[in-house]
């Protein structure tokens, strides 16, 4: 009899469980990445000029947006006609986990915090009707070539980055 009085709230712990457990894993579902990486249209390989915060409330600690101002050092892949040399400007945001209104967040992999001398390989889309660009995978949109400080991109060699290959898509 008892048993029977336990099960309905055994059944409901279990299902609170699997919920949050749900919650802290939550990600894109599987392949979306590999999706919106495939289905951007630039593929550049930038060095940061600069980084200005665009919110600037102090309600505004745990999702901080910012505009990026950075000079292509090379096109992998381009739909706009943007070539190498010329400066591009972009829109990305930063989810600072370590402030108290951010316990908890859940939600698709975190962009780096950018500084100016980040430089590395980035997937972004345009914005329609503007000259800016918005990331294109959310997080998974950088390929960081920073080496002890400096762009190692020329370091590296920049083989062709083939947009169907998930080794040099970082996914």
């Amino acid at each position: 009899m008892m048993r029977k009085l336990l099960l309905p709230y055994y059944r409901f712990a279990a299902c609170g469980l699997f919920f949050i457990i749900s919650l802290v894993l939550a990600e894109l579902p599987p392949g979306a990445y590999e999706q919106l990486l495939k289905s951007s249209k630039e593929l550049l390989v930038l060095e940061v000029i600069n980084v200005t915060r665009t919110n600037l409330t102090e309600t505004d600690e745990c999702l901080q947006d910012f505009t990026v101002a950075a000079n292509i050092l090379d096109v992998i892949n381009s739909t706009c006609g943007i070539m190498a040399g010329e400066n591009i400007t972009f829109s990305s945001y930063y989810v600072n986990k370590t402030d108290e209104s951010c316990v908890g967040f859940v939600g698709p992999e975190i962009p780096p915090l950018l500084e100016p001398g980040w430089c590395g390989l980035v997937y972004l889309n345009p914005i329609e009707d503007t000259t800016n660009f918005d990331i294109a995978a959310y997080g998974k949109s950088f390929i960081d070539y920073t080496t002890n400080g400096t762009c190692g991109y020329f370091i590296y060699g920049n083989d062709d980055h083939n947009m169907d290959d998930d080794e040099n898509n970082n996914v």
